[in-house]
Order: C-alpha cells, then structure tokens, then sequence
C-alpha cells in the first residue's frame, strides 16, 4: 500500500481541461512575426518534449520557457538553411570547384547514399561540400527532408 502512495504521488499531475489544438499552438506562435514553417516546427518541438503548454503568451516552467526558446531558435536557423532569402551568387568563369551532381565523384556517391536515406552520408556530404553549392544544399537537408533536424539521428545508419 505504501508503494502505491509513492507512485501516485510522485506522477505527472493529469491535465483535466483539454489545451488548444495544434493550428492554434501554430496560429498564436505565428503572431511573433514567424513563417508558417518555423511555427509548425516549434509547435512540433515542444510536442516532442511534452509541454503542457506551447502557446507564447502563457506563462510556464522555466525550464519548459527555455526549451521553447531554444525551438524557436533551432527553426528559425533551420528555415533559413532551408530557405535562403538571398539568391545565390553566379559562379565565376573560372571557378572549378564542384557545385553540383555530376561535378565530383566522391561527392556524387555521398549524394547517392544521401538520396536513400542514409543519414551520415548526408552530413559527411554537407560537412565536405563547397559553401553555397548544390551538394551542401543537399546535404545540409538531408537529401530534400527539411522536416528532419539531424540526418545521421533520423535517417537509417547504412554502413
């Protein structure tokens, strides 16, 4: 009997009024002035992490404060590997450095692996691309999943 007093009395309180749904969590978080893909991925941040409330103007935890802090970060970051507001430069005439799929034979194997699913060939390929090119981009997006954070954690591990 004692047992089960400790058990209930060191569990996570159940929550009895139901919190707003997942497009309000994006709406308010939108408010701030974020795109609609760095909301939805704070939103998805604090579910993972189990916040009992995600909306920005409640107040919570500390700690729970400084996770979504973080998210909101983390995204911002991420969409704007993503999504570049600036155009990329033109390249020089006499700039031989491989830029895209066909330009570099080791670089085109990473891809290779990359497209498949094979997370650490998509960081391997982000970490030893050329800064700007199209292998990086790839790379750095887990071969075109820009909802996947870290690519040798989410993607299978090919040997």
């Amino acid at each position: 009997m004692a047992g089960l007093l400790v058990v209930s009395a060191c569990s996570r309180p159940v929550v009895e009024a139901a919190g707003p749904d997942r497009q309000t969590m994006v709406d308010s978080f939108a408010d701030l002035g974020l795109n609609e893909a760095v909301t939805t991925c704070v939103v998805g941040w604090a579910e993972r992490f189990d916040l009992p409330v995600v909306r920005p103007d409640q107040e919570r935890d500390p700690a729970d404060q400084l996770i979504v802090d973080e998210a909101i970060e983390n995204c911002v970051t991420a969409d704007a590997l993503v999504n570049p507001e600036v155009s990329e430069p033109e390249r020089l005439a006499f700039d031989n450095t491989p830029f895209s799929l066909g330009d570099d034979f080791e670089l085109d194997i990473l891809w290779g692996k990359c497209q498949v699913g094979n997370g650490v060939a998509c960081d391997e390929l982000w970490e030893r691309a050329p800064i700007g090119s199209e292998y990086e981009s790839f790379g750095v997006t887990c071969g075109k999943r820009p909802e996947i954070l870290n690519c040798s954690e989410e993607l299978q591990l090919e040997k």
